[in-house]
């Protein structure tokens, strides 16, 4: 299937309600074709295909398509409030809360003037207002805890967030008990004020979390009672099979809300100080079949901003032991290890008992993972979406006869000033090291980009060549830096197949995220310009480096798929792609060895005869060399 064909399909199952896991370019190309069916003559795109569309991005976090459709919607004067909740939710997972407020602001003064033609129709309207004013609650937690994470400690702004976020989930939690997502975050931050300010809890707060949980409870005990029926039923008579069918989509429904409900089960009892039920409750949501990467995500998130959860440090709180299941879960299934910048922090301490514990469990080395990572950020636009990730390297390293700095590493989708279908133009991007906020003790600093030095763009995955053109790399000078960042080392030798390859950076607009399992260099073409890998990525990883077992950097982490052509010989695998910075450097050198050559002189002879030193095993490849990219000043 060609790539096209894959991007139609991707559309075509959007549109129908199913997710297609595919390469982030193939989904993007596959919503351009959504965007181009707005208003189209024929087959175009209805509200309702378009919100359940979005919707499904969400789910899958590529917030940043979700934003993309959403503007191309807006910009041809649709509205549909369910669409836009969705909008608004991602644009507080990729952290633009000023712009989500604001939004939601808007959105709830039209709800208030819409109308539904029955009463079905003004129940949806009345729920995604519901929704909407919960939202402003997620916001308000949301700027506390980035309050609390840039300045460290308590102050009176960081109270008065606080204290609106559980003003608004405790509001809405009384409009409607059912919404239970909203009475446990507005008792879970209820007890974060009591805590941060040494108070007891409320003497009603345990009759409260009860009143909370028995429900629960109680759809937990039915769900069970119901799925073990249909369990039973289908090994009875067509008929029996037939009927019970008739059942199965409300229970799959239901299924898919379970791992919420058992989560949140097990907040509960950690409010209440119960700490063994809490580690049952959510050993059963992690069993649960349908326990994905934002069901952990986001209950990790919670034990760590909002309980004081340090997975590193099980024994110091129950948070902690809960905390540490879930990383270990997150380690053992999906192959990835999340870690907050305190803990990367905590790492730096030789021979402490997390540490220790910590680099036994995985067998690395977590203080060299903790230098490297104060040189990688994540990219973002300027009103704070997450768009990928990227890393800083010595400029020397790249040009010889540079300057003694540090340039910025990406992929060109991510930041191109020439590629329309890039996330990013230069001037709309900057970068954000999350160590640098907790290492200088100061509010996050956004560093923006001051020029492109060098820019080649993408091919999709697996297309061979016989030249290191279509490298997906963007190179940035920013106009300030982090002052911890020293740059990252590189290997420009890839190892052999079976060697580790390990990828840190920021997928989904989490905290910065290693790849642990499973992850090994299993093909590469033979300059080498591509290499495939089963390290474990995610949404947000384009740009990220893709490291040996030493820790040095061989390659930049470009794309992946499930169906993912090989390398070096026929058939397909399940892979990652990288781009080995072998091609960046000897297409750089090359491109060096032209300026030179065109302004003649012993400058030409120079660049060659480093470029055929420093690139040994390529240099019979130099006069087949072509240039797709920008040239360094």
């Amino acid at each position: 299937m060609t790539e096209t064909s894959r991007s139609v399909a991707v559309a075509e199952a959007l549109r129908a309600g199913r997710w297609l896991e595919e390469a982030d370019a193939v989904i993007a190309d596959g919503v351009a074709l959504l965007i181009a069916a707005i208003g189209a003559s024929a087959r175009p795109l209805a509200d309702q295909e378009a919100a359940d569309a979005i919707g499904l991005l969400n789910r899958h976090r590529r917030f940043d398509q979700t934003c993309r459709f959403a503007d191309a919607w807006h910009a041809r004067d649709r509205f549909d409030l369910r669409l836009s909740k969705h909008h608004v939710q991602a644009l507080i997972e990729g952290g633009s809360l000023d712009e989500a407020s604001r939004r939601i602001a808007d959105l709830l003064a039209h709800a208030e003037r819409l109308q539904g033609a029955t009463p079905e129709e003004q129940a949806a309207i009345d729920k995604e207002k519901t929704e909407l004013r919960g939202l402003t609650g997620r916001v308000a937690k949301d700027l506390y805890v980035y309050r609390r994470k840039t300045h460290c400690d308590s102050d009176a702004l960081s109270d008065e967030l606080l204290e609106r976020a559980q003003r608004i989930y405790a509001g809405e939690y009384a409009r409607d008990p059912a919404r239970y997502w909203q009475g446990i975050n507005a008792l879970a931050l209820e007890a974060c004020r009591d805590r941060t300010h040494g108070q007891p809890p409320a003497a009603d707060f345990g009759e409260r979390v009860r009143t909370l949980a028995q429900p629960l409870l109680a759809r937990v005990e039915a769900h069970a009672a119901q799925r073990g029926k249909l369990d039973r039923i289908a090994g009875g008579t067509p008929e029996q099979r037939a009927a019970a069918a008739q059942d199965e989509a409300a229970w799959k429904a239901a299924d898919g809300e379970q791992p919420w409900i058992l989560a949140t089960l097990s907040e509960a009892y950690l409010a209440l100080g119960n700490c063994n039920e809490a580690m049952y409750w959510l050993r059963r949501a992690t069993a649960h079949a349908q326990f994905g990467p934002f069901n952990l995500a986001s209950y990790a998130r919670q034990l760590r901003e909002i309980w004081d959860g340090d997975a590193l440090r099980p024994d110091h709180n129950c948070a902690g032991r809960l905390a540490a299941h879930l990383l270990e879960h997150e380690r053992t299934v999906q192959g990835t290890v999340t870690l907050s910048t305190r803990q990367l922090d905590d790492l730096r301490v030789i021979n402490t008992p997390f540490e220790k514990r910590f680099s036994d469990a995985t067998g690395f080395d977590f203080l060299k993972i903790a230098a490297v990572c104060d040189s990688i950020g994540r990219v973002c636009s300027l009103t704070g979406t997450h768009q990928g990730s990227g890393f800083l390297l010595k400029r020397r390293l790249l040009w010889p006869d540079g300057p003694d700095d540090l340039v910025f590493v990406t992929n060109a989708h991510v930041i191109s000033p020439d590629d329309p279908r890039a996330a990013l133009r230069p001037e709309n991007a900057c970068v954000l090291f999350s160590m640098e906020s907790f290492t200088t003790q100061a509010p996050a600093r956004f560093h923006r980009v001051r020029r492109v030095l060098f820019t080649s763009s993408w091919a999709p995955m697996s297309t061979l060549m016989d030249d290191c053109t279509k490298l997906d790399i963007t190179i940035a000078e920013l106009e300030s830096l982090p002052p911890k960042a020293r740059g990252l080392t590189v290997n420009l030798e890839l190892p052999d197949l079976k060697q580790p390859a390990y990828v840190i950076g920021y997928p989904g607009a989490s905290d910065i995220t290693l790849s642990t399992n499973d992850s090994t260099l299993i093909d590469k073409d033979t300059l080498p310009r591509l290499f495939h890998y089963r390290t474990p990525t995610d949404y947000g990883s384009s740009g990220s480096p893709v490291f040996n077992k030493d820790w040095e950097v061989i390659g930049v982490h470009h794309a992946g798929n499930f169906n993912t052509p090989r390398l070096s010989g026929p058939g397909m695998h399940n892979a990652n792609e990288g781009i080995a910075l072998w091609a960046l450097s000897r297409r750089l050198a090359t491109q060096l060895a032209g300026v030179a050559g065109r302004t003649g002189g012993p400058g030409a002879a120079a660049a060659e005869e480093r470029a055929g030193r420093a690139f040994p095993a390529a240099s019979a490849e130099a006069s087949t060399l072509r240039g797709d990219s920008r040239e360094a000043p």
